[in-house]
């Protein structure tokens, strides 16, 4: 229920990113799993009660914002006006495709959004957008009728 709320106010590059985490959080849900140890019924008919629930870690999965970011460039060279001519196409993905490979920008949903959102202002357009998961997420009581 709730990714098709955000799919339903995240443009076509920020769905993706939305989706992604989403399946992150479910990801890091499995992975904090807990191991409950069910109740017995004693002779008397009573119920034994249940072990306390003990959380188990077994790994982190690091956040990997490289998915998100070519995705969100492959929809900019797909539907984006301005680089409808070849030429300009070509150069656009020869700066940004692996403009941040070598820091930290990927790391972090945070640094991935700022990634994006630095390679949609490089258009220049005043009203291209980009709108991270969290902003839609906010929105969402304001933009409902």
């Amino acid at each position: 229920m709730e990714l098709r709320m955000l799919r339903e106010h995240c443009g076509r590059i920020g769905a993706l990113l939305c989706s992604y985490s989403l399946k992150a959080v479910a990801v890091t849900a499995l992975v904090f799993s807990l191991s409950l140890n069910s109740g017995a019924v004693l002779a008397d008919g009573m119920a034994k009660p249940a072990a306390t629930a003990v959380p188990t870690v077994t790994a982190v999965v690091p956040f990997d914002g490289k998915p998100i970011y070519m995705e969100a460039m492959n929809n900019l060279l797909r539907f984006h006006r301005d680089l409808v001519d070849t030429t300009v196409r070509a150069a656009f993905k020869a700066t940004w495709e692996h403009k941040h490979d070598n820091d930290t920008a990927f790391t972090s949903e945070e640094g991935t959004n700022k990634a994006i959102l630095e390679m949609v202002w490089s258009l220049g357009q005043r009203f291209d957008y980009y709108n991270p998961p969290a902003r839609a997420t906010s929105e969402k009581p304001r933009l409902s009728l």
